[in-house]
């Protein structure tokens, strides 16, 4: 399935230029929105908040960084980034950017919405085009630089909170990088309370309660060298990557879920 619109994102210096002017300016305003809705209308309860912190702001130099998280909801990203300060938002903006990886059927189908997404450093993945594809080798690229890629490894807003296997092109991002990156799991629960996944519901709510548990960060510096060593297939690595993050992230669920019953009853939420 060939892309709707044109690769999105410039390399000419002069275009590039003027579209990262264009790209703060949207990020800012973006940012805005998520603190209005997550950190004024809603109330966001961070575990572990520490460990997201400092990978985003006091990793080493050149040390590129990937998030995973589950997907419940089309607006994970960007409330869920709500919960850094201002002064974070803003000198990631300029320092450390965030790269998110979307779905270029959902948000890249018409012209505007292909320009506004990759202003806010959206890259368009075609869902069921393999793992090798532009927006993969672009999110490698990025890493290579040291940068951030956000990642929602589900593949699509999971509607049923069912356990589902994450896809491998986060495993090739990794396996490929340059530099293996620091990956720092997530999990919430309530996103879905927040603005629920009902056919023709788009209003967002008020006073509700999310719960986001950071995990301890993941290494598979070892799991790399071994099977390269043993001469594994990259489809062999990039998989048993994936399934180390995969394990890592559904343990987090259990905790994070037990995390947000207890904040439901201590703030006297009735759960139907």
């Amino acid at each position: 399935m060939p892309y709707v619109f044109k690769w999105p994102f410039p390399k000419d210096h002069k275009t590039l230029q003027t579209w990262k002017f264009s790209s703060r300016f949207t990020i800012v305003g973006v940012m805005a929105f998520a603190k209005l809705i997550g950190g004024c209308l809603n109330t966001i309860h961070v575990h572990n908040k520490h460990r997201l912190m400092e990978a985003v702001s006091q990793r080493e130099e050149k040390q590129p960084l990937v998030t995973v998280i589950n997907h419940t909801s089309v607006i994970d990203d960007p409330v869920l980034h709500s919960v850094f300060p201002w002064k974070t938002l803003i000198e990631r903006n300029f320092r450390y950017p965030r790269w998110c990886v979307v779905a270029q059927d959902i948000c890249c189908s018409r012209s505007l919405h292909t320009y506004f997404f990759a202003r806010g450093r959206n890259i368009p993945v075609i869902r069921g085009d393999g793992v090798y594809q532009k927006a993969i080798d672009f999110c490698i690229e990025k890493l290579n630089h040291g940068e951030w890629v956000h990642i929602f490894p589900e593949g699509a807003v999971n509607m049923e909170n069912v356990y589902q296997r994450l896809k491998w092109g986060v495993g090739r991002m990794i396996a490929e990088s340059e530099r293996t990156p620091l990956i720092v799991p997530m999990w919430h629960v309530g996103m879905d309370d927040l603005r629920p996944n009902k056919e023709g519901h788009t209003r967002i709510h008020r006073g509700k309660h999310v719960t986001l548990l950071v995990g301890e960060y993941i290494n598979v510096d070892d799991l790399i060298a071994e099977m390269r060593s043993a001469k594994d297939t990259p489809q062999a690595i990039r998989k048993a990557i994936t399934d180390k993050i995969q394990e890592n992230l559904f343990a987090l669920r259990k905790q994070a879920e037990e995390l947000h019953g207890q904040l439901l009853v201590e703030n006297g939420v009735t759960v139907s």
